[in-house]
């Protein structure tokens, strides 16, 4: 879109995030999607779109995917990424299946007599599977799609290892650091020719991983700020374009119009665009909330939405 990359200074470059909020069924999944097929278009590289709200693959991409080969006359394939645990061997480069830590611990059980649950197993035998690897088909040109909807098992393949205490004051305890460069979903993505990556959407990761009492408002933002920042730290390091879809809420106090997390959310990204309907049901307003070279909310951008997507409303 000419007029998106007058905004982006010449268009999205790698190393660069891009903020898109707004309320529901504003069009943000589609539009972020629409983009990241254009960029692939123009040998960006593959895309990885991080599901949250596990509706890509269960219809969301049966419809967009078609429509959008059409349009931008381009052949690729999408492909579900599986996260495979595993239990690391002390001081050896081996690894346990998980198989073999569950035949392991049904064997001790069934020595000592003890009485167990397959799901009470399962939860035992998880906190001993630390190791993280992310498996898919290859194809040449790709979306790989991941779907996750829990906050702390996306940390963890970004290389934080922590776990989340508590019932109803929850907190979030770090056991161990790796470097994003260095972790599993660095890895993938390097090894996948992946130069895109969607993460759709952030709001609803947190909202399903933290309780919204006030008394984990930190627990939220400490959550909130480790994710960030490791995609950014990679999105950075590995040359990517990062787009991140949002939930669009209202300060309780000011009525404010806000994004949800708040300030230290948006302020993280280069780009923050705000997507709202316009004045008919097909037309949606898309406006730079935040730019480094533009005042802020002092572009609108018209767009319609129709059976192939975004188009600028002319």
């Amino acid at each position: 879109m000419d007029e998106l990359n007058k905004v982006l200074a010449g268009g999205i470059r790698e190393g660069e995030s891009i903020h898109i909020f707004g309320p529901k069924q504003s069009g943000k999944s589609i539009f972020s999607y629409q983009l990241s097929i254009e960029l692939m278009r123009k040998s960006r590289g593959n895309v990885l779109f991080i599901d949250t709200e596990k509706s890509f693959l269960r219809g969301f991409h049966q419809y967009w995917t078609e429509v959008f080969k059409r349009r931008f006359n381009l052949d690729f394939d999408v492909l579900e990424v599986n996260v495979e645990r595993y239990a690391p061997v002390k001081g050896k480069r081996g690894r346990r299946e998980k198989m073999e830590v569950l035949r392991v611990f049904e064997s001790v059980l069934m020595d000592l007599g003890i009485k167990y649950s397959i799901d009470a197993l399962e939860r035992a035998v998880d906190l001993f599977l630390t190791g993280f690897e992310l498996k898919a088909n290859n194809a040449d040109k790709a979306v790989y799609v991941l779907e996750i909807s829990n906050a702390v098992k996306l940390l963890a393949l970004l290389g934080v290892e922590g776990t989340l205490e508590g019932s109803g004051k929850q907190v979030f305890k770090v056991n161990n650091l790796i470097d994003p460069e260095f972790s599993s979903l660095a890895g993938f993505i390097k090894e996948r020719g992946i130069k895109i990556v969607v993460l759709d959407s952030f709001g609803m990761l947190i909202k399903n991983t933290v309780s919204s009492d006030i008394a984990n408002l930190p627990t939220r933002a400490n959550i909130s700020n480790q994710l960030l920042g490791r995609l950014l730290a990679i999105t950075t390091e590995i040359d990517l374009i990062s787009m991140v879809t949002n939930h669009a809420s209202q300060d309780p106090s000011t009525k404010r119009l806000m994004f949800f997390g708040g300030s230290p959310v948006g302020y993280s990204f280069k780009y923050s665009f705000y997507m709202k309907r316009g004045k008919d049901q097909n037309s949606r307003i898309l406006v730079v909330y935040r730019s480094p070279h533009l005042p802020d909310k002092s572009v609108e951008i018209e767009l319609k939405i129709g059976n192939d997507g975004f188009r600028l409303n002319r």
